[in-house]
Parts: C-alpha cells; sequence; structure tokens
C-alpha cells in the first residue's frame, strides 16, 4: 500500500496509530508530570509552557508509526523464517507474503538483525542440522532434508562453507 499522508496511515492501521498516539500522549502526560514536581528554578514557568505545547506535529507522527511498522513487519518475517526454515523460500515469495518489496526486505532485515534474509536462513538450517547431526542417527541426506536442503550435496558444500568441516566430520567428532 502506498502510505503518502498521516489520514492513509490511520486508515491502513488504526489500532497501531491509535497506540502510538496513546503512548505519546502518556509520555508527554510524564514530562508534563515531572516539570511540575522539579524544583529547579523556572520549572513553574516550564510546566504551564509545556501543557500548551501542541501535540506532535504529523511529520514526526509518521515517522513513528513508519519506524514501528519496519520493525513489525521484519520481526514478522524473522519469525516466519524461524518457524518456516525446513521449506523451500525465496526472497520473492517471503517478500511477497509481507507486501513488501524485496529489495526494501533486505536492506531492512539487515540493517535491524545484522545479516541478510539468505545468510539468515543459511544460519538456521546449519545450527538446525547441527544440532540433529549431533543427537540423531539420521542419515547426512535426511537431515539435509529435514533442514529445507534437499540436494544432500549442496547441503554438505554449504555445511563446509560455514563450519569448515562436513556433516560427515561433524558428526564423527560427537
Amino acid at each position: 500500500k502506498d502510505i503518502k499522508t498521516v489520514d492513509d496511515l490511520r486508515k491502513a492501521c488504526p489500532d497501531m496509530v491509535a497506540k502510538i498516539e496513546t503512548e505519546a500522549i502518556n509520555a508527554e502526560r510524564t514530562r508534563i508530570q515531572e516539570i511540575e514536581n522539579a524544583t529547579l528554578p523556572g520549572a513553574e514557568d516550564e510546566a504551564n509552557e509545556a501543557k500548551f505545547v501542541k501535540p506532535i506535529d504529523s511529520a514526526s507522527f509518521a515517522k513513528a508509526v513508519i519506524a514501528s511498522m519496519k520493525a513489525k513487519q521484519q520481526k514478522q518475517s524473522k519469525d516466519y523464517l524461524d518457524t518456516h526454515y525446513t521449506e523451500k523460500i525465496t526472497l520473492d515469495a517471503l517478500a511477497e507474503r509481507f507486501y513488501i518489496n524485496k529489495f526494501y526486505l533486505t536492506r531492512v532485515f539487515k540493517e535491524q538483525f545484522g545479516q541478510s534474509v539468505t545468510n539468515y536462513l543459511v544460519q538456521l538450517r546449519i545450527t538446525q542440522s547441527k544440532r540433529l547431526l549431533r543427537f540423531t542417527d539420521r542419515s547426512i541426506e535426511a537431515v539435509a532434508q529435514e533442514c529445507g536442503l534437499n540436494d544432500a550435496n549442496y547441503f554438505s558444500r554449504l555445511f563446509k562453507k560455514v563450519e569448515g568441516t562436513t556433516p560427515g566430520e561433524y558428526r564423527r567428532q560427537w
């Protein structure tokens, strides 16, 4: 959806907007209360002035809401990866699932979590495969498939690239 104004935002996400407005009002009330309780010279003047301060301007409000939406989308995409890593996941499908551009998804995911979507998914799969290799007797092919990698040769190459050892050697270490 194209959100260009605060009204567009209110229509698209009424619950989130209401929550942010409530939080902003409560924060402002707390700030006023702190100023009123202060015993510093001139605190009374600042408290009186604060009571008449306008609510957040619409640009600041829109930025806050958009930042909140970004964080929520990224958390949702990460949670989705955490629960569906065993499935075939493409960046296109992930972006489509959350109604966002794949380039935007990649950039913001990396900003928030410190690694790309692809690297995060690889790490998830390798971590799970290490657990399976260590604590089960499943074949390497079965482990690969259970971790969302249907090609055992690709799995072995990827595992060695990430861990510096093959899956079989890793299993023998334990």
